[in-house]
C-alpha cells in the first residue's frame, strides 16, 4: 500500500510553509520531489547506506509505500529532506555535512520528536564522538549503525543548541557566510561573536550536567 497523494501534498505544503517561514527565505528554484514505490525505492536503497530512509541529492527522493511506516514517519521524512534543500540553497551548497544534518533533524524533531536516550548513554559512558570526528569525518563512512545513530544525535543536539541560543535569523546569516566560502570557524565567530571552540565546550559541559548520573 502507498500513502494517499493528497496526504503527501498536504505534508509537503505544510513543511515548505513551516521551513520557509522559519528562515524567512524562499528558494529561487523549484524543488523536485520524486515518489518511489517499494520496488523502485529498494532498487535505489540497495545503493545507499542502510540507515537512509529517504534522501535529498538536488531532488527529494521519497518512499511513499506504507509497510511499517506511519503517517508521522512520512511527515518526518518530508520535513527532514526539505530542510536539506533549504539549507543547501542558503549556503550555496557549502554547508558542512554535520550542520546540514543537524538542521534537517531540527525540523524533523518538530513533527516527530527525536529520542535522545542514545546520547544520554554516550555521555554517561564517556563514549561521545570526538568533536574533530563529528565535524570533519564523512558520516557515510561511519562503520556501524550505532555510531551513525550517535552521530545524528550529537549533531542534532549541537545544532539545536545553536538555534536555541542564537536564533534562526543568525543561523541563516551563518549559512550565508558559508555560502560566500568562509571557513566554518571564521563564519561562526563573525556571526555569533564568539569562537566555535568556546561554544562547543559549553555545549559539552551542558550535556554532562544534564545526563550524567
Amino acid at each position: 500500500r502507498e500513502f494517499e497523494g493528497s496526504t503527501i501534498r498536504e505534508y509537503l505544503r505544510e513543511a515548505y510553509r513551516t521551513i520557509s517561514q522559519s528562515f524567512g527565505f524562499y528558494p529561487r528554484n523549484k524543488i523536485p520531489v520524486l515518489f518511489y514505490d517499494r520496488d523502485e525505492f529498494e532498487t535505489l536503497y540497495g545503493k545507499l547506506p542502510h540507515w537512509l530512509a529517504a534522501m535529498y541529492d538536488g531532488k527529494i527522493r521519497l518512499p511513499v509505500y506504507t509497510g511499517d511506516r506511519t503517517p508521522a514517519d512520512l511527515k518526518a521524512f518530508i520535513y527532514h529532506e526539505l530542510a536539506h534543500a533549504f539549507v543547501l540553497s542558503l549556503s550555496e551548497m557549502k554547508c558542512p555535512v554535520w550542520l546540514n544534518e543537524g538542521m534537517a533533524q531540527y525540523f524533523e524533531n518538530q513533527v516527530r520528536p527525536i529520542q535522545m536516550r542514545g546520547l544520554e548513554l554516550a555521555v554517561q559512558n564517556q563514549s561521545l564522538i570526538h568533536m574533530d570526528e563529528l565535524l570533519f569525518k564523512e558520516f557515510y563512512k561511519v562503520p556501524s549503525h550505532d555510531m551513525v545513530t550517535l552521530y545524528y544525535l550529537e549533531v542534532f543536539s549541537l545544532t539545536a543548541e545553536m538555534i536555541n541560543r542564537f536564533g534562526m535569523y543568525k543561523m541563516k546569516l551563518l549559512l550565508a557566510e558559508l555560502g560566500k566560502g568562509k571557513p566554518l570557524f571564521e563564519a561562526f565567530e563573525k556571526v555569533f561573536g564568539r569562537t566555535f571552540k568556546d561554544f562547543s565546550g559549553d555545549w559539552q559541559r551542558d550535556l554532562e550536567r544534564r545526563y550524567k548520573t
